[in-house]
């Protein structure tokens, strides 16, 4: 199955301790974009940084200090190159939920960057109806990333002697 690119997906990590597949991870972000059926090219800068980071930007910008695994900062247009915004994750808080909930680094990290596109797009997850119905979505757009054998792709990894 063909994927026109519909997603131009800039990748930042500062966490420093991950190996980084850009091409894998834009596949799956244009797998969920054409889920999403977003309109035209759009722009997601992704950037992989600590949890202390995570945790000081939440505090900063929304009053909650406590560690979270993604933060999102829509535009609210899509302005120059469509850009959506940013998506801020913690790899290693990624990494210990998918041992947690039984789904694997890679797949978490995938279900953690759909909920970060679903809130550039304007969803929220405030209330409990919110945000299992945000979890529906996420799972939705995994199953659009999904091979046709079933496995998700490989986007990210530790790089050498960390284990995930």
């Amino acid at each position: 199955m063909f994927y026109c690119v519909l997603v131009k997906l800039l990748v930042d990590d500062r966490s420093g301790q991950y190996r980084i597949f850009p091409k894998r991870l834009r596949d799956a972000a244009d797998r969920m974009a054409a889920a999403l059926a977003l309109p035209g090219p759009t722009t997601v800068s992704l950037v992989f940084c600590s949890v202390r980071t995570l945790a000081q930007l939440g505090k900063r910008h929304f009053g909650k200090g406590r560690t979270t695994d993604v933060i999102a900062f829509p535009t609210g247009f899509e302005g120059l190159d469509g850009m959506l915004g940013e998506i801020w994750i913690a790899p290693d808080t990624v990494a210990r939920n998918g041992l947690r909930f039984g789904k694997g680094f890679n797949a978490e990290l995938l279900f953690v960057f759909a909920h970060g596109l679903l809130h550039l797009l304007g969803k929220d997850d405030d209330t409990e109806a919110r945000r299992n119905a945000m979890f529906r979505r996420q799972e939705k757009l995994l199953d659009a990333c999904r091979s046709d054998g079933g496995a998700l792709p490989i986007a990210i990894a530790r790089k050498a002697g960390r284990r995930c």
